[in-house]
């Protein structure tokens, strides 16, 4: 699961790990609860969307007139960039809840990789005798 995890509730997220860890299961979240990526999506979802709505294929007015003229699209997109970053948990609160799921005989990692301006969260469970 890519960077969809944190639109999950708590309980949610618990059922999530214990049915599908039997298959394994992998989440990476790119979004970190922090200033950087909070300015990050506020640049992108603003400035970068009225730079780049013209050039996104295939051209369609409707996007323009969204963008430009009546700006639903930036005012709903940088609302949904910021919440999910809100939403986002630090790799040590993933580490945490997977201490909290009922799973045995399973291998468990988490962690934070990439660089300092592009980290991204993960966990993975394993079965150890599929």
């Amino acid at each position: 699961m890519f960077n969809a995890f944190h639109h999950f509730k708590e309980a949610d997220k618990k059922k999530l790990i214990e049915q599908h860890c039997h298959n394994g299961f992998f989440v990476a979240e790119i979004l970190q609860p922090d200033p950087l990526a909070f300015m990050k999506i506020l640049f992108t979802t603003t400035i970068g969307q009225l730079l780049l709505a013209p050039f996104v294929k295939p051209f369609s007015w409707k996007r323009i007139i969204l963008t430009y003229l009546i700006p639903v699209n930036i005012i709903t997109i940088t609302w949904d960039g910021l919440v999910s970053v809100l939403k986002s948990e630090r790799s040590l609160k993933m580490k945490n809840r997977l201490k909290q799921v009922n799973v045995t005989d399973f291998k468990v990692s988490s962690g934070v990789s990439g660089a300092w301006w592009a980290r991204i969260s993960w966990f993975y469970i394993i079965p150890l005798n599929p």
